[in-house]
């Protein structure tokens, strides 16, 4: 039987990488292939001011970028604190290719795209330049920074950003999902961290189970967010156990996030946003606060799915 193909991406601008990777999943390409060509196509966008050549180097002045790729418990691959490209999913994609479950961290995941022959991209943009000179003065010191929040860069016909996700614009990693006609699921992540992080910090997108987390047959999810947050539960782990169990999408959504705030008090600032893809091909999402939307594609056209259930609606219940 034939699968009728969706793709589902955390933020609005998630169709950058939609329109990149969406005629060759419909013309029966693969999830994976789909996933990598939409997490290649953000990281090249300097407009995406969180993702790729747009990011946003670390306390010391330094990219250090996050990504990663699954298709299963049995197939994945992810890499932190790359710092030879603006592409890291391009690495994920490569040891996908020559391991079934690989995590390279640093150096190491740096030595290996060059030994592999991966094109390298510069990490750094005008705008990242530019805010590391603005910025860079307000640093005490690059192992206690705390994130701030970061301008949004709009495009010629408007924001990237729809006013309601602007308050949110350092939480931005982008979640791809991708369902082919065979059936088959697939996730990838990929994100520079929070603005001006503390120098070694990792968050949730590259950690199989937090930021990412597929069970084929069942469903996918992926996660934006402070990850601190999201890797204090698993968040995605989570959520695609509950809908293996037999949860409904957004009861799935709505259980796993009132787990993850039932564990800790979210800061004012911070913010969780998880879409999931189930084998069905039905696209859910959940947040922890309002101004979270997700990017679709399907047959039909492009889209935007907005939140099917938010836990706090206003600050007094932070």
């Amino acid at each position: 039987m034939t699968t009728t193909p969706v793709l589902a991406s955390t933020w609005s601008f998630g169709h950058i990488g939609h329109d990149a990777a969406w005629p060759a999943l419909d013309a029966g390409g693969s999830a994976s292939e789909a996933v990598a060509a939409a997490l290649l196509a953000v990281e090249l966008d300097p407009r995406v001011d969180s993702v790729g050549v747009g990011g946003i180097p670390d306390a010391s002045g330094t990219m250090a970028l996050d990504s990663a790729i699954m298709r299963s418990p049995g197939h994945w691959a992810a890499v932190c604190g790359v710092r030879s490209t603006g592409a890291p999913s391009t690495i994920c994609a490569a040891l996908l290719d020559d391991f079934d479950r690989a995590l390279r961290v640093g150096e190491g995941a740096d030595t290996y795209a060059r030994a592999r022959g991966i094109t390298l991209h510069d990490p750094w943009s005008d705008v990242s330049r530019a805010f590391w000179a603005r910025h860079a003065s307000r640093i005490a010191s690059p192992h206690r920074q705390h994130p701030f929040t970061i301008p949004i860069v709009d495009d010629d016909s408007g924001a990237l950003f729809p006013t309601d996700e602007r308050q949110w614009s350092r939480h931005d990693t982008i979640g791809v999902l991708a369902l082919d006609r065979r059936g088959d699921l697939c996730a990838g992540t990929s994100t520079s961290g929070i603005p001006l992080k503390p120098v070694g910090r990792v968050g949730d997108s590259a950690i199989i189970g937090q930021g990412l987390y597929v069970l084929p047959g069942v469903a996918a999810a992926v996660a934006t967010g402070t990850g601190e947050l999201i890797a204090s539960t698993c968040l995605c782990f989570d959520v695609v156990s509950r809908l293996h169990a037999g949860a409904a999408p957004v009861e799935a959504l709505r259980a796993a996030l009132a787990f993850c705030l039932s564990q800790m008090t979210p800061r004012p600032h911070e913010q969780i946003g998880v879409t999931c893809l189930t084998a069905a091909g039905v696209v859910a999402s959940g947040a922890l606060r309002p101004g979270y939307r997700t990017a679709v594609r399907t047959s039909v056209g492009p889209g935007a799915h907005d939140t099917d259930c938010v836990l706090l609606m206003s600050e007094d219940q932070a």
